[in-house]
């Protein structure tokens, strides 16, 4: 017989820090460098990012892109995470965000959270049709 299979530790150890320190750093993913302001809705697709791949992020340096995984050096530039009912308005907005983005950033999560199943499947078959993946992901599904 062979011997148990060990546990594997996770990829990367998130730093022990207070909840004070916690919520600073995923306030800061946030913050919009060009605006100043605190943008709700990139917190929490930076948040569902970091939970799907398992990874931890910063704000980017470069304002070009929203975020950068510290121990591999990806950049993340995110787009979605709009309303449903803003769907057919941005559907052809958004195709060509997640292009340009795809340009100047190494992953680009689609946060389709607030979108119905239908036009996460659009959004889906967008991304197949176009061979777009593993760099152009969903996020929030």
């Amino acid at each position: 017989p062979q011997p148990p299979a060990q546990p594997q530790p996770p990829a990367q150890q998130p730093p022990t820090r207070s909840a004070a320190e916690e919520a600073a750093r995923r306030h800061a993913l946030g913050m919009d460098p060009a605006t100043g302001r605190f943008r709700p809705a990139e917190a929490e697709t930076a948040r569902r990012v970091e939970e799907l791949l398992g990874i931890e992020l910063e704000r980017s340096a470069n304002p070009d892109v929203d975020w950068v995984d510290p121990a591999t050096g990806l950049t993340y530039d995110a787009v979605g995470n709009f309303d449903a009912r803003y769907f057919d308005r941005q559907w052809p907005n958004l195709q060509t965000r997640i292009i340009d983005h795809l340009a100047k950033a190494d992953r680009v999560p689609i946060d389709v959270a607030r979108f119905t199943s239908a036009q996460i499947a659009t959004v889906q078959k967008f991304l197949a049709d176009n061979s777009l993946g593993p760099r152009a992901f969903l996020v929030g599904i």
